[in-house]
């Protein structure tokens, strides 16, 4: 088995990854909700993570993954680039319409938005692609 660098070990996505950005950024948006509730106070912190941090973090871990993948030559064997900006599309516009329809806040919409592609991508993936 091929020993992971500390880069790779922090920026290759995976499943699990996807699923702690996803459940951490939602957490995050409902503990500043909490907060604010609670105590009337506008707290910055976890509303950053939610917002500028774990959309930045996805960000630079897809194209880091997508970049390793391109390198190692795997991505034409797996059609991985056309499933990526497919799933990646279709969790925005998933994500985008709930915003626009006010189901839901402005502020879940990133963390939506991941969970959407993530959920799109392994969806698309049982497509057979010639």
């Amino acid at each position: 088995m091929k020993k992971q660098n500390k880069i790779d070990k922090y920026l290759l996505l995976s499943k699990r990854k996807l699923w702690i950005l996803a459940v951490s950024g939602f957490l995050a948006i409902l503990l500043h909700n909490i907060i604010y509730a609670l105590f009337e106070f506008e707290e910055a912190i976890f509303l950053i993570y939610a917002a500028i941090i774990v959309p930045s973090y996805f960000l630079m871990s897809f194209l880091y993954t997508l970049i390793q993948k391109i390198k190692n030559k795997s991505i034409f064997n797996s059609n991985f680039i056309i499933r990526s900006i497919i799933a990646i599309i279709i969790g925005e516009i998933i994500s985008g319409i709930l915003v626009q329809t006010s189901i839901i806040n402005i502020s879940l919409f990133y963390v939506l938005a991941i969970v959407f592609s993530f959920i799109a991508y392994y969806l698309i993936k049982q497509i057979k692609f010639k």
